[in-house]
């Protein structure tokens, strides 16, 4: 299966009440956020909109 933008996998990923993100610029830091927006996205019934809106399926999916 493909990974999101630039996260090939998480693993032992388990979000608590207060999260905080560390890493280096071009970490996946952000692209973490906007998997959190497509879920929002994905329930609210607007996917479509959303993956228009970021360039496309192309632009979400990890190029390896």
């Amino acid at each position: 299966m493909c990974g999101f933008k630039s996260i090939r996998e998480l693993i032992d990923f388990e979000l608590k009440n207060l999260n905080i993100f560390v890493g280096a610029n071009g970490a996946g830091k952000s692209n973490l956020i906007s998997f959190f927006r497509m879920l929002q996205s994905l329930i609210e019934g607007t996917l479509e909109d959303y993956v228009r809106d970021n360039g496309g399926i192309g632009d979400l999916l990890h190029n390896g």
